[in-house]
C-alpha cells in the first residue's frame, strides 16, 4: 500500500473515532436530542416522544402536524396553456381533482349543476351545498379563486397586451 493511502485510510479511521465520541455525552452513553438541554428542541416534538401531557380523554399533547386548509388552492389559471395565451378573457383552469377546464366551460357547468338542484330533493340539495367535498362547492371555490386572480393588475395587463396584438 502507498504511503499516501495508508494516510487517507488513517483519516478515515480518525474521523469515524472522533464522530463515535461526539456522539457520547459525559456519562459515555449515546447522545439524545434531549440529553443537551441548550441545545435541544425536543420540547416543541414533547408529545411525540411520550413526554406531552395528557387531557381529559388521556391523549398525549403533541405538536399539530396536520396542514392548515387556508391556503388550499382549489383552482388556477393555466398561464402557460395555448388557449390561455390566444384568450386570456377566458383562461384554461386547472382544478385541483377535477381537471382542465376553460373559464366559460367552468361557469356553465356550474349554472347548469345549480339548475338541476332547483329540480332536487331538499336532501340533495343540502349535501350537494353543505358538504365540503362536493363537486359543486369545489368548482364555486375554484372559480372564486380564478376571479380574484383575474382581478389582479398583472392579469388585467395580460388581457390587455393580448387585446393589443390581436
Amino acid at each position: 500500500m502507498r504511503e499516501e493511502d495508508t494516510k487517507i485510510a488513517e483519516s478515515y479511521l480518525n474521523q469515524g473515532a472522533i464522530g463515535g465520541m461526539q456522539q457520547r455525552n459525559p456519562n459515555n452513553d449515546k447522545f439524545r436530542p434531549g440529553d443537551d438541554i441548550e441545545n435541544s428542541n425536543i420540547k416543541q416534538f414533547s408529545g411525540l416522544v411520550g413526554r406531552g401531557k395528557a387531557n381529559a380523554g388521556g391523549i398525549m399533547s403533541s405538536v399539530d402536524l396536520a396542514s392548515d386548509n387556508e391556503n388550499e388552492v382549489f383552482g388556477v389559471i393555466d398561464l402557460k396553456h395555448e388557449d390561455t395565451i390566444n384568450t386570456p378573457s377566458n383562461p384554461s383552469i386547472l382544478i385541483t381533482g377535477y381537471g382542465r377546464v376553460k373559464l366559460a366551460t367552468l361557469t356553465d357547468n356550474i349554472r347548469r349543476d345549480l339548475a338541476d338542484l332547483s329540480e332536487a330533493p331538499v336532501l340533495a340539495i343540502s349535501s350537494k351545498l353543505i358538504d365540503p367535498d362536493s363537486v359543486l362547492v369545489h368548482k364555486v371555490k375554484a372559480l372564486s379563486q380564478v376571479m380574484q386572480q383575474m382581478d389582479s393588475p398583472q392579469y388585467k395587463r395580460k388581457i390587455t397586451l393580448a387585446s393589443r396584438t390581436a
